[in-house]
């Protein structure tokens, strides 16, 4: 609790309310989400990310999200995560996006997200006041989800690279959104394999570009051979050089 408090209050006073903090509060205990959400107010965070706790009946899922909201920032952002299959149930985030006001973002991130980012959009709007709607893990599939009407994406690093991605789209060249995001294609073709090549690939970009003081991981996370290594030093010279091409006069 102490390291997490430390990394959000870092946050939170680095941005100094000039851009929106949302304070992550999950767990696999409800009694650890609510002390999160709590310290997330506390710490003047405008909104909290949980992950939907898995197997819960809709009206349990509503009472323990109703929890957080009583305790935690006035904005709450579910997580729908099931990488393998395909998450919460519509007619569940339809209840809980009318029974909670709180309740006015998701970050859907499952097995064929496409699908179900229109499905949302649809049935949220349908009652009167759609969703936001953000992709997560299925970065391959952005161009996708930008035509599907996503308002968001969160990805783990590359920032600039889809802020561009975005912004040409959004202004109408999407043949330019296209050939940027197809630059990211060999990437993410080695970063997506697995979630462990994920953690090591980005903590390894991040400490190339000056943000992490190392590119260690916690325990647990399988270490990569010396062919995933140079795999691994390739893509990320591949988007440095491509972040460095971006940073120049439009």
């Amino acid at each position: 609790m102490d390291e997490k408090r430390l990394v959000a209050k870092t946050f939170v006073d680095h941005a100094a309310g000039e851009l929106p903090v949302i304070v992550g509060c999950s767990s696999t205990h409800q009694r650890d989400r609510l002390a999160l959400a709590a310290m997330a107010r506390e710490l003047g965070a405008p909104a909290m990310l949980c992950q939907a706790p898995a197997g819960l009946r809709a009206d349990v899922l509503v009472a323990q999200m109703a929890e957080l909201a009583q305790v935690g920032p006035s904005l709450l952002m579910l997580q729908d995560l099931d990488f393998g299959g395909p998450g919460l149930a519509l007619s569940d985030i339809a209840q809980l996006h009318r029974c909670l006001p709180a309740f006015q973002a998701l970050k859907i991130e499952v097995a064929l997200p496409g699908p179900k980012y229109s499905a949302v959009l649809a049935a949220t709007a349908a009652a009167g006041a759609s969703l936001h709607v953000s992709g997560g893990w299925a970065a391959a599939q952005m161009m996708e989800a930008l035509h599907r009407g996503v308002h968001a994406f969160i990805p783990t690093a590359m920032d600039r690279i889809y802020v561009e991605i975005f912004r040409r789209f959004a202004q109408g060249d999407e043949p330019g959104a296209r050939q940027l995001h197809s630059q990211l294609a060999p990437v993410l073709a080695f970063s997506n394999q697995h979630l462990d090549i994920s953690i090591r690939f980005f903590k390894h970009l991040r400490h190339r570009e000056g943000l992490f003081a190392t590119p260690n991981c916690r325990a647990g996370v399988a270490a990569l051979d010396e062919h995933q290594m140079r795999e691994l030093n390739i893509n990320i010279t591949r988007v440095l050089a491509l972040q460095i091409g971006l940073s120049g006069p439009d």
